[in-house]
């Protein structure tokens, strides 16, 4: 099965039948809640960036990554290590949206919620803030601690590892992983639940 008929297969399921597939294994925590439109259910193939310092750099660095990629299905996800504050907001989404990323899922704080419901970009975080994780816009480091980037690593987020290349189904319900190694069977059992769901009718 190609990347493309997974994909809708796990738009068509959605998060519930896939979840119960999976046996609840790897839903991620339930604050990681849709903050952009309700109606939003994607699918699509993980990048990882993992916040190490109060730095954006991180996530800048990530664009021009995902731009050259000849997948157009990237879901971003975001490990921000507890560090408080957004580390996503309208700029952000914008450069996203010319990067082939089609969501973003964040394991911390976005802000310019009116803005990106105006973009039409799905967001999955743990909560809002008017404040950015570096206190102001201009890039600040936590002292101590190593500077660079950390991408296309394993990351947790909402309780679940994330790996790059994982499968991602995200909607109203929240967000599941399924491993690449694992899909063919995960999208068998979700379809024939949902059968024997059906015939309940």
């Amino acid at each position: 099965m190609n990347q493309a008929m997974i994909l809708q297969k796990l738009r068509l399921l959605g998060t519930a039948l896939v979840s119960d597939a999976k046996g609840g294994a790897d839903v991620m925590d339930h604050e990681i809640r849709s903050r952009s439109n309700d109606n939003h259910l994607v699918a699509g193939i993980a990048e990882t960036v993992h916040i190490l310092q109060k730095s954006l750099d991180p996530v800048r660095s990530i664009f021009d990554k995902c731009a050259k990629k000849e997948n157009k299905n990237i879901i971003l996800v975001i490990d921000s290590a507890g560090l408080m504050g957004a580390v996503w907001g309208e700029i952000f989404t914008r450069f996203a949206k010319k990067s082939n990323i089609i969501a973003v899922i964040i394991d911390g704080g976005v802000r310019d919620l009116v803005e990106i419901r105006k973009l039409d970009f799905p967001v999955w975080a743990r909560y809002v803030t008017p404040r950015v994780i570096t206190g102001e816009w201009a890039t600040t480091f936590a002292p101590g601690l190593e500077l660079g980037t950390h991408d296309s690593i394993p990351v947790l987020c909402g309780g679940v590892l994330v790996r790059p290349g994982d499968f991602i189904v995200a909607d109203l319900d929240g967000v599941v992983i399924v491993r690449p190694e694992e899909v063919n069977k995960v999208l068998e059992k979700a379809e024939n639940i949902r059968l024997m769901e059906d015939k309940m009718f």
